[in-house]
């Protein structure tokens, strides 16, 4: 069992996208995938390539009941701006409970 250090950027779908993104990769862009390793992000995402599950509307809705900048993320959205900060989505993997792992590198 691989035990990692708990991070802001774990409650991904909690912040709004570019505090997301800095928690990931860092204010000045230095991401971690800079010196040859890999940045993995796994949880529930949005895609525009299919429907939404159940489980993952009620939740984004719950979460932005709470406050509006809350909410699940559409993984384009991850995309470009990891994109503008120097990553490229390598992998998506499917998760149990409608859940996505993206694993991202320095492009």
């Amino acid at each position: 069992m691989c035990n990692l250090p708990h991070s802001p950027a774990a409650d991904h779908h909690k912040a709004p996208i570019l505090a997301q993104l800095q928690a990931i990769v860092g204010e000045r862009g230095t991401a971690p995938g800079a010196g040859g390793g890999v940045l993995v992000n796994d949880g529930p995402y949005f895609e525009s390539s299919g429907p939404a599950a159940a489980g993952n509307l009620a939740l984004d809705q719950s979460l932005r009941a709470r406050d509006p900048a809350w909410g699940i993320r559409r993984v384009e959205d991850v995309v470009q701006v990891a994109g503008d900060r120097g990553l490229v989505l390598g992998r998506r993997i499917a998760m149990p409970a409608n859940n996505l792992m993206l694993a991202f590198w320095h492009g």
